[in-house]
């Protein structure tokens, strides 16, 4: 459906649960790099990991957490 995502990376908040979820799954189906970020998971999580999505658990309200948020997108 989206030819231009094949090979491009997205980063999803909140990624792993609801809304932020299926966003993930969409995008990987559609060949992006996906970087999924939550706090919390469950059995979305694994879900999520099977789909050959990249997870990072981060609470964002941390002090320096949106950088190693970046980081982790520049590194993927």
């Amino acid at each position: 459906m989206f030819d231009d995502l094949k090979g491009k990376v997205v980063v999803v908040t909140g990624g792993v649960t609801g809304i932020g979820g299926a966003a993930s799954l969409a995008f990987a189906a559609e060949g992006a790099k996906v970087l999924a970020q939550y706090l919390g998971g469950g059995p979305e999580l694994a879900r999520i990991e099977a789909a050959g999505i990249s997870t990072l658990k981060l609470d964002l309200t941390e002090e320096g957490a949106p950088q190693r948020l970046i980081d982790a997108a520049i590194a993927k």
